[in-house]
């Protein structure tokens, strides 16, 4: 008789019908270095792709480990895409554990994007060649794709999708972004105080090589939202967020998620945004029922607005 135990986090490859989901390969060539998965549902109906970027939850850039998540992932979200009538990608972005930086690649934080190791660097440049090559795969079968795609993710997420639409507006159709304690500001500045990245967009050229939009940002509809109980404050952890960046934020917009989430109300008003900013009275830090039928809800009213009722599309 053996008794074996295990310390830390057990990840179970999820069981994916190859009919409908499919590994893409890494592909240094093409802009990306990891792989991602995609599902195709049995009727697509309408032009866009649902992108939900991967968040093991831990410290890890074993691929096996990182496969498991992301089939988890795509697996869960599947539903919504079924729903909605397009395909899903999923992407396959490691979390590095490193003890020199703070390289949160899942929630787009700065010193992700200011890295300098090619297989890790720019994200959100690795993923838009992934959802080129996405696009270029669902054409080849007959299945008609916006440029412009859904974003939809939970907590650290939640944090990329958010920001990765104010880096690439152009790109993104509607996103929404949960369990969020400081939304990125779409505004340079407060009171004459400058706001750079990830706190505001002050210094979104430095990424873009052009100043923010604000046009390309009122074309985009945005449902970001957290609950009332949800404690988690990721401006507490230097992994998420620099001393300065957490003292800016405490400072000029308050010292915890709930005193914070009205300031980000009006500041999302005041630019005009097409957002909806919502906090759920009792929810933590998980999405329920009612904020996934909220989703559901908010990307179906989207999508009739870019391309009018859905209509059965083919394989």
């Amino acid at each position: 008789m053996a008794l074996f135990s295990a310390k830390g986090h057990i990840v179970v490859l999820a069981n994916l019908d190859p009919k409908l989901f499919q590994e893409f390969p890494s592909s240094p060539a093409n802009g990306y270095h990891w792989p991602y998965l995609l599902f195709v549902p049995l009727q697509v109906r309408v032009p866009c792709l649902l992108v939900v970027p991967n968040n093991t939850g831990f410290a890890t850039a074993d691929l096996d480990l990182l496969r498991a998540s992301a089939s988890n992932e795509i697996m869960n979200e599947s539903e919504l895409a079924s729903r909605l009538g397009c395909a899903l990608l999923v992407p396959m972005f490691p979390r590095p554990p490193t003890k020199d930086s703070d390289l949160y690649l899942h929630e787009l934080n700065r010193d992700s994007l200011m890295t300098t190791v090619e297989e890790w660097k720019r994200v959100d440049l690795q993923l838009l060649q992934m959802i080129q090559d996405a696009q270029a795969h669902l054409e080849s079968k007959g299945i008609r794709v916006d440029h412009r795609v859904l974003l939809s993710g939970f907590s650290a997420s939640g944090n990329f999708v958010n920001r990765f639409a104010m880096l690439h507006p152009d790109c993104v159709l509607a996103v929404a972004g949960g369990g969020i304690a400081w939304p990125i500001a779409p505004t340079t500045e407060v009171e004459k105080e400058r706001l750079p990245y990830p706190v505001g967009i002050a210094d979104v050229d430095v990424f873009t090589g052009n100043p923010a939009s604000f046009a390309a940002l009122r074309s985009v509809a945005w449902f970001l939202y957290r609950g009332s109980e949800d404690h988690n404050d990721p401006v507490d952890y230097r992994d998420c967020y620099s001393e300065s960046e957490a003292e800016l934020i405490r400072r000029r917009f308050g010292s915890t998620p709930a005193a914070r989430w009205p300031e980000a109300q009006r500041l999302y008003a005041d630019a005009h945004l097409h957002a909806r900013l919502a906090l759920y009275p009792g929810v933590g830090h998980g999405p329920t029922a009612a904020i996934r039928e909220d989703i559901a809800r908010f990307f179906e009213e989207r999508l009739r607005e870019a391309y009018g009722p859905a209509e059965s599309g083919k394989r």
